[in-house]
């Protein structure tokens, strides 16, 4: 009863003075994708502690959702890349520097205090290799090869990528919701084309796709409990990419339509990054709470992680600017 209480506290706060219009156009704007992406943290994060309780209880539901919600970061990533290369002439000239390098600056400040007080990795570190990788392929495909050709190779590499991985038995969290980032691309290539598509019969195509989503996300949630023999593991890998796709393109089929935007959130969407890596930290340091009241580590083990969030992008972004300032004095005085 206690966190259920303490998850309310934290929707209301979350929600408060939010948004919610009716659009009129196919751009998604960046305060619409900041705020979902505060929202998404909020559910991983009770996803996460919800997993780290002796009973995860009333948390349960988050703990089924996570991976939708990694979905929804890839479908944004690769969109917001995709437009960005569509409008900006030289945009890939300085993607590495702007987009690579700070998350492995962000990321390795947080696996020096992982190293410096428990002597491990960051927890959940494959959403770093992941996005990572899923970046240096998106560049390679947008650098040598025409818009069109380029997301068609992009998807291709990643139902290769999924296929490889299910064949090595490489855990089926890593990647079960990368289709998504091959949609974000589509979404932002043909977004005009789509949304024109979506608003004609609106109310069809959600239903439908709502259908299929929600038979999908049946079949993975339950898929331990019914038993398809040789085929149990294909299965229940296909049912987690459609969930994690439909879900995706749910998504799309709604933002036709609406647009949500939250203040509280959109500050929470600018270290979404940050609270996902930084919290199985603050899980580690805070697990003595676990045999004095479970109440407590939900509680702070939020509360230091968003705290904890900041402070990393705060810090990790004063060294990005203090590199970039003196590789460019490096590159005047060598032209001088």
């Amino acid at each position: 009863m206690d966190v259920l209480i303490f998850i309310i506290i934290i929707m209301i706060l979350a929600f408060w003075k939010s948004k919610i219009n009716i659009k009129k156009d196919e751009q998604l704007q960046l305060d619409e994708t900041l705020s979902v992406r505060g929202i998404l943290g909020i559910i991983i994060l009770f996803d996460h502690i919800g997993l780290n309780l002796n009973n995860v209880g009333i948390l349960k539901p988050f703990t089924m959702v996570g991976y939708l919600c990694v979905s929804l970061f890839f479908l944004f990533s690769s969109y917001g890349l995709t437009k960005a290369v569509l409008s900006k002439q030289d945009y890939l000239n300085k993607f590495v520097f702007k987009k690579i390098i700070p998350i492995v600056v962000t990321s390795g400040i947080v696996f020096i205090l992982y190293k410096s007080f428990f002597g491990r990795n960051i927890m959940y570190s494959w959403y770093i290799y992941v996005i990572i990788c899923l970046y240096v392929v998106w560049y390679l495909c947008f650098r040598f090869l025409s818009p069109k050709r380029a997301i068609i190779v992009l998807n291709v590499c990643i139902l290769i990528c999924q296929i490889m991985c299910f064949i090595l038995g490489v855990p089926v969290v890593w990647y079960r919701a990368i289709l998504s980032f091959g949609l974000g691309a589509v979404w932002a290539l043909y977004s005009n084309s789509i949304f024109q598509f979506i608003t004609k019969n609106f109310k069809l195509k959600l239903s439908v796709c709502m259908l299929l989503f929600t038979g999908c996300f049946l079949m993975a949630s339950l898929s331990d409990k019914i038993v398809f023999g040789d085929l149990q593991k294909i299965v229940e890998t296909v049912c987690y990419i459609l969930a994690s796709s439909f879900g995706a393109i749910l998504y799309i089929i709604f933002s036709a339509k609406v647009q949500f935007v939250s203040r509280n959130l959109k500050w929470l969407g600018k270290i979404s990054f940050e609270i996902y890596i930084f919290q199985g930290f603050c899980f580690l340091c805070l697990k003595p709470l676990l045999d004095v009241k479970e109440i407590l580590f939900v509680i702070c083990s939020f509360i230091t992680t968003i705290v904890g969030a900041k402070i990393i992008n705060l810090f990790s972004r004063q060294m990005f600017k203090f590199f970039a300032n003196k590789i460019l004095r490096i590159k005047i005085e060598n032209k001088t």
